[in-house]
């Protein structure tokens, strides 16, 4: 059965129909990259104008059909960031989860694409300070171990002989300034448990760790998961506020830790 379909709707699609004819017209046609590259980059500009005068909703829609175009790419972090920024600001407004998961994601794509430009540690930045805790932590409890088996990260997996340990995974990028900071308290939790615990940094501007974040549901930086001997994700912490932040959730492994002294 025929149904009408909105202005809106209408719009929406000749947008995407359009981005997609200028990506493949800029990826075969010579020359035809740089005018359309400095195009969207004005569309951009004229998103984040939107922004700052708080039309929100055209933020949105401008900088949606931008990063549509851009993809994720280099040069498309300033465009992720904003848009990114923009999704917090509707989900304050109208109280939506779905608008905050979307920033997320948009922010964190803006901190990969963006491997420690100054964008990218804005974003890192904003993350942390706007989005609600719930948010930003990683995914825990009972199913996360099938995530570490399913990737080859459990003890059991990887062939160590004897009983599994308590794992503890160190999420960093070398540009990130509270990475730097939370460096030597994980030298020293290497250095207390010794071969009780594994100890794993993941540098998350490595393409090969990108599956990796995306199963964990990782967001902003420094992020440290803790999982007990049966890969299970038991406790985390975000950011860098000292050593004890990262002592509290250790805790959590010392019963399983103890009891192989």
């Amino acid at each position: 059965m025929y149904r009408s379909h909105s202005t809106k709707e209408v719009l929406a699609s000749l947008a995407l129909l359009v981005g997609l004819t200028v990506t493949l017209q800029a990826a075969f046609i010579p020359g035809f990259a740089a005018p359309i590259a400095t195009s969207v980059q004005g569309q951009v500009a004229k998103g984040k104008a939107e922004l700052a005068k708080g039309n929100v909703d055209n933020a949105i829609q401008i900088l949606t059909n931008a990063s549509k175009i851009l993809g994720e790419t280099p040069g498309s972090c300033d465009c992720h960031y904003n848009l990114g920024k923009a999704l917090v600001q509707k989900s304050k407004r109208t109280k939506s989860n779905s608008h905050m998961a979307l920033a997320k994601k948009e922010l964190r794509t803006a901190i990969r694409v963006g491997r420690g430009n100054v964008i990218s540690k804005q974003a890192n930045a904003y993350m942390m300070a706007n989005l609600p805790a719930g948010m930003l932590s990683p995914k825990m409890g009972e199913g996360t171990e099938l995530i570490a088996a399913r990737l080859g990260l459990s003890s059991r997996d990887r062939g160590i002989g004897g009983a599994p340990k308590p794992r503890v995974f160190e999420f960093y990028a070398d540009w990130c300034e509270p990475c730097k900071l939370l460096k030597p308290v994980m030298e020293k939790l290497k250095e207390q448990y010794g071969d009780q615990i594994d100890v794993t940094t993941i540098n998350v501007d490595d393409k090969n760790n990108a599956e990796m974040l995306e199963q964990y549901d990782v967001a902003p930086i420094p992020t440290v998961i803790f999982l007990n001997s049966d890969g299970q994700v038991v406790g985390y912490s975000i950011g860098f506020s000292g050593e004890k932040s990262v002592q509290k959730e250790m805790k959590k492994l010392l019963p399983e830790v103890s009891n192989k002294t």
